[in-house]
């Protein structure tokens, strides 16, 4: 098997993986009566730091980005990481962890329906079977959910969904259109400037809307703030970002799968939910499905 394409699937499982804690952390935040943009300021108040120390370690190479690329970056610092954080929060203030994750792994259809419609990207066989696999992995994971709340299904719950719905075409947006960029730009430089875009978009958001009542909040808020911005944002997006240039943005889609499995344990761990033996098949089933993309 080729080295690069090994090592970008390596890249895309480890930063699945950390991405996964961040819906189980923003749980745990809203503990401490904040909302959806509360959350955010403190995960890039305290990632944004970390972004501009590389962005400067990095500036000799920004010589090398074009006007062009600048637009795109900015474009998808708004799309990929602004907008698609923001209706991912909004969303789990209103439905659980585990139903997120549920209604956000769609966004590997849209981008592989995406890239054949922009990228001209034939639609592959085995691409179709990697995602039909992984697709009843989750299915079969969360039925029990769904199925339990369908006597209780509001407003709220759709409502909820929409945002993560939201969030998953914004986040196959960027998914898709930062392939190009990032055979021109540096992984790192590029990863450094979208973020600090979407970091800038949320402060500027937050001046219009929020009422910065984040001061003499419990130590522990704080303690999760550093959390989800050092191991579920920073590492996590370098990795996936270098993933993408490795492997492209299919296969690191359908990598993706193996976040709802990692959800679903911590949620267990630290939402008291419970897994069951259906849920159990759901998770090795997608692993079958991630397993297909590695053979290639």
């Amino acid at each position: 098997m080729d080295k690069k394409f090994t090592t970008g699937i390596l890249l895309g499982v480890f930063g699945v993986l950390l991405f996964s804690t961040k819906a189980v952390i923003v749980k745990l935040m809203y503990q401490f009566d904040i909302n959806a943009m509360d959350a955010l300021l403190l995960r890039m108040g305290f990632s944004l730091p970390i972004y501009l120390v590389f962005l400067f370690i990095d500036r000799k190479a920004m010589k090398m980005v074009q006007g062009k690329d600048v637009f795109a970056i900015l474009t998808m610092g708004f799309l990929g990481y602004y907008l698609a954080s923001y209706w991912d929060f909004k969303g789990l203030e209103l439905i659980d962890a585990s139903l997120e994750r549920l209604i956000l792994f769609i966004y590997p259809t849209f981008v592989v329906i995406m890239s054949a419609i922009f990228l001209k990207s034939p639609i592959t066989k085995k691409q179709i079977l990697a995602i039909v696999i992984t697709y009843i992995g989750v299915v079969i994971i969360f039925l029990p959910k769904v199925m339990n709340r369908s006597e209780h299904f509001t407003i709220q719950n759709i409502e909820g969904g929409g945002y993560i719905v939201l969030s998953a075409i914004c986040y196959a947006m960027f998914l898709v259109w930062s392939q190009d960029v990032m055979k021109r730009v540096p992984v790192r430089l590029f990863t450094s400037m979208a973020l600090i875009v979407s970091g800038l978009c949320m402060f500027v958001h937050a001046g219009f809307i929020s009422d910065f009542q984040l001061l003499n909040k419990e130590p522990m808020l704080y303690l999760y703030g550093v959390v989800i911005a050092v191991f579920a944002t920073v590492i996590p997006s370098y990795l996936i970002s270098a993933s993408i240039s490795r492997v492209g943005a299919g296969v690191t889609a359908v990598i993706g799968a193996l976040g709802p499995v990692s959800t679903i344990t911590l949620a267990i761990l630290f939402l008291n939910e419970k897994l069951t033996l259906i849920q159990v098949l759901g998770a090795g089933i997608i692993l079958i499905g991630v397993l297909q993309v590695k053979r290639k």
